[in-house]
C-alpha cells in the first residue's frame, strides 16, 4: 500500500512536466499543409467574371479549417477541412443550402490539396468526386473540381474558380 501511494505521488508530480513537453494539438506540419486557402476571398471564374465570396478560417487550435462559401446568387455552403493523423489524410465535408452533402479525402500533392470521393454511380456508371487546390501564390488559388469515371478518366468540370485574396 505504502508502495502505491509513493508510486502515485510520483506520477501525480511528474505527469505536468510530461504535459507541458509535448507540443499543443495540431501543431505538427501536416495541419499547416492547407494553410494557403486560409483567408477571405473574391473568386471568379476563368472569364474574370465574380461568381462568389469565401471565407476560409483556421478555428479549434488549428484543428479545424472551415470555409463559408456565398455565390452571387442564392447558394451558400459550409466545409469542415480537417487533417486526420489516423490516416494521415486531409478531410472536407461540405454541406450548402440545396441540400447537397459532399464527403472527400485525400493528401497534399506538390503544390495543391487533391481530395476525392467515394465511388458512385451516375448515369449507369460508376465515378467519382476530385477537387484540387493549386497553390499559385500568396494571392492566387485555383479550385477545379472534376468528374471522373472510376478508370480515372475526366468526365466533366463541375467547378473551375480563381480566388483573389481580398484586399484588407
Amino acid at each position: 500500500m505504502h508502495r502505491l501511494k509513493i508510486i502515485s505521488l510520483c506520477i501525480s508530480l511528474c505527469l505536468p512536466f510530461f504535459i507541458c513537453g509535448q507540443n499543443p494539438p495540431c501543431s505538427s506540419i501536416e495541419y499547416n499543409q492547407f494553410d494557403f486557402w486560409e483567408g477571405k476571398w473574391e473568386v471568379l471564374d476563368t472569364n474574370g467574371v465574380k461568381i462568389g465570396e469565401n471565407n476560409i478560417s483556421k478555428q479549434y487550435n488549428n484543428c479545424l479549417l472551415i470555409e463559408e462559401w456565398q455565390s452571387t446568387s442564392l447558394n451558400k455552403g459550409t466545409s469542415y477541412n480537417y487533417f486526420s493523423p489516423i490516416d494521415s489524410s486531409w478531410n472536407q465535408l461540405w454541406i450548402d443550402n440545396q441540400g447537397g452533402v459532399l464527403e472527400l479525402k485525400g493528401k497534399m500533392e506538390g503544390k495543391q490539396m487533391v481530395l476525392r470521393s467515394k465511388p458512385f454511380k451516375r448515369q449507369d456508371i460508376q465515378v467519382y468526386n476530385q477537387i484540387r487546390w493549386v497553390n499559385h501564390d500568396t494571392n492566387t488559388v485555383k479550385q477545379i473540381w472534376e468528374l471522373y469515371s472510376i478508370e480515372g478518366l475526366q468526365q466533366s468540370t463541375l467547378f473551375h474558380g480563381i480566388y483573389k485574396r481580398k484586399k484588407e
